[in-house]
């Protein structure tokens, strides 16, 4: 007999889906994971990383720049740091092989960070203050408004695949002259 999951339930402009309780991923990455149940694996771990890091970047420079309030720029980067970290890697669910350029892995990784960094700003109920009315903020921290200001949708996975590979280039030159220089 299969345990029943706590649910909520999020709305979006195609109407209401059950999201488990305890995901930080909503409405958007839960319709992916129905509509698209390909090949049953998941994203590797190196992209939710790569992913992590641009959006602390964009984070971090759209703070700077003033296009977010400091206190969400740093909550949002925090949050970052917890999916560069892979410790939020459970919440990446969207099948490897979805449909399109990657549209659903990243409404993932914008949902996850947003419900992350509205947690981190001090909301307590998620159940209810999942990126419509987070407190202490005076707007929504909307993860496909807020966490895509200055990105381009176009080429996001090429940028996330080659800040990977550079990455592990870096990684196995040291490892090839032994950390000497």
């Amino acid at each position: 007999m299969a345990i029943s999951q706590k649910m909520r339930k999020e709305k979006d402009y195609l109407g209401e889906v059950e999201v488990p309780a305890g995901a930080y991923y909503g409405v958007q990455t839960q319709r992916a994971v129905e509509n698209y149940p390909i090949s049953g694996l998941r994203v590797s771990p190196s992209l939710v990383r790569a992913a992590g890091c641009v959006k602390k970047a964009a984070a971090q420079t759209n703070g700077a720049a003033g296009r977010l309030p400091p206190k969400v720029a740093a909550a949002i980067a925090a949050a970052a740091d917890e999916v560069i970290s892979l410790k939020l890697l459970d919440q990446f669910v969207v099948d490897v092989f979805q449909s399109g350029a990657g549209v659903s892995f990243h409404m993932n990784v914008n949902e996850v960070i947003a419900n992350r960094a509205i947690e981190i700003l001090g909301a307590v109920d998620l159940g209810k203050l999942r990126c419509r009315n987070p407190q202490p903020l005076k707007k929504p921290l909307l993860p496909h408004a807020v966490l895509r200001i200055l990105q381009c949708d176009c080429g996001r996975i090429n940028r996330h695949t080659l800040r990977e590979k550079t990455r592990r280039l870096h990684w196995h030159i040291l490892k090839l002259v032994g950390h000497h220089f």
